[in-house]
């Protein structure tokens, strides 16, 4: 009969272990305490004040999985003190976190849901000009298979500043924007930007609206307020054009407004659909035929229109069937079930987040 032993050991499991790397005098130290996944982000952010929910053990190793315990005379020489809850602090706050699979996740959707909702105000859709919601943001996304998570939603376990953080969401939702633009240009477009350019007494006769327009090649909305001052509303990529072909002839050039929601002149429309006609005998070569955009616009919204939001038509069944699958019109089915005339999506872009939230569908 085989007889148990009890285990005097502590093992360490599910931990998340935060280290930390101390040079004294050119003598190198490691210094490990264990943590509870996902509490060590909340502290560093300030959502968890109480220690003892971070720290499965307050006491400071040289190696946690092997279970080495740092000794005085180290602590001493690397903190100048054997206070292990002020040495934990200092580590928690100071030193890496080794990823584990929940910290990983963690990091993983926080990454993302900071990313989608710093889209939602970077773009639009281009051919209405209204604001997007997350939900048509992440189909844009799962279309052209683009994954926001990547190598650097890692970097947020570091100690690194609150202000890198955000630097590094507004680095990959640019990125984002990009290759939405690019691989959809007709339905989704970065959001523009209103400029107040002001010109030296000398540039005034050789800086118009005119030659500002040109820059942007006519992509653009230019108001004169005076001979010196000007209002242009284009794409955020226009204000390097305007500061690098203008230089110093330019007194100022600030943003007045980062996010407008308009339709600039001289955009690409969408290409018309194409039919490709069968062959006949006398000739063997296909013909194509062009579409007119007024049958195509009336065969769209005839097809594919929702009664729902007010007879807002789609050019295919694939947005027809993400429009159903989106808040605003989940939003419109409450109101029409209460006997309440639908909104139109600039106005349910404008209504409260607690109202949207409430889902309470009622007249704002």
């Amino acid at each position: 009969m085989r007889v148990s032993q009890p285990v005097g050991q502590k093992r360490h499991t599910n931990i998340a272990v935060v280290s930390i790397r101390k040079k004294v005098e050119g003598k190198e130290y490691k210094f490990e305490i264990a943590c509870y996944p996902n509490k060590v982000l909340n502290q560093r952010e300030g959502l968890e004040k109480d220690l003892d929910q971070v720290l499965q053990t307050d006491t400071i190793f040289t190696n946690v999985s092997r279970g080495d315990i740092a000794t005085n005379e180290d602590l001493i020489t690397c903190f100048g003190t054997t206070n292990h809850r002020k040495i934990c602090v200092e580590i928690i706050k100071e030193g890496h976190l080794q990823v584990s699979e929940k910290e990983r996740e963690y990091l993983s959707e926080s990454r993302s849901r900071d990313v989608l909702n710093m889209l939602t105000q970077m773009t639009m859709d281009a051919s209405t000009g209204y604001p997007l919601t997350v939900t048509q943001i992440q189909a844009a996304l799962d279309d052209i298979h683009y994954h926001i998570s990547g190598k650097s939603s890692l970097k947020g376990s570091r100690s690194i500043k609150h202000r890198d953080e955000e630097e590094e969401v507004k680095l990959i939702a640019r990125e984002c924007v990009k290759k939405l633009e690019s691989e959809l240009p007709h339905r989704i477009s970065r959001v523009n930007m209103m400029l107040r350019v002001v010109v030296s007494e000398s540039a005034r006769s050789k800086i118009s609206s005119a030659s500002i327009s040109s820059i942007a090649e006519g992509k653009c909305i230019v108001t004169n307020e005076d001979h010196r001052t000007f209002l242009v509303t284009c794409h955020p990529r226009v204000m390097k054009l305007i500061k690098d072909t203008y230089g110093e002839d330019i007194e100022t050039l600030s943003v007045v407004d980062s996010f407008v929601h308009k339709i600039l002149p001289n955009s690409v429309p969408p290409s018309p659909p194409k039919k490709l006609v069968s062959q006949s005998s006398a000739d063997p070569s296909p013909k194509v035929v062009t579409e007119s955009k007024v049958d195509h616009v009336k065969t769209s919204s005839h097809h594919h229109a929702c009664v729902t939001c007010g007879d807002t038509s789609f050019e295919s069944a694939t947005e027809f069937r993400q429009h159903c699958r989106s808040e605003w019109h989940a939003f419109n089915k409450k109101r029409q079930v209460k006997g309440l005339p639908f909104m139109d999506h600039l106005e349910y872009e404008l209504l409260p987040d607690d109202m949207k939230l409430n889902f309470n569908a009622v007249d704002p």
